[in-house]
């Protein structure tokens, strides 16, 4: 038995649309980067770009759980550590 490995030909991309409304974010940010990178399908091959689109909707709706109501964020070329509230971010 051989090993298969995908050839452009083979990939088909498909849109998905995913609903955030009530979905804790880090189990939508797992899914969403399942889907991104293709791992979802039988015929996942690292070296190719098998990863299907993503829509997200409604993700001001997103569920925050425990401390992620203070998200951190490092930015900058120093890495200096900035507080952001949620609020904040979704005007972004």
């Amino acid at each position: 038995m051989k090993t298969f490995s995908a050839k452009p030909a083979d990939i088909d991309k498909k849109w998905f649309i995913i609903d955030a409304e009530g979905v804790v974010l880090g189990r939508l940010a797992s899914i969403i980067a399942m889907r991104l990178r293709g791992k979802h399908k039988p015929t996942f091959t690292p070296s190719m770009d098998m990863g299907d689109n993503v829509i997200v909707i409604n993700a001001e709706k997103v569920q925050l759980t425990g401390k992620n109501v203070q998200i951190k964020f490092i930015i900058g070329i120093l890495a200096t550590l900035v507080e952001l509230s949620r609020e904040l971010l979704v005007k972004f």
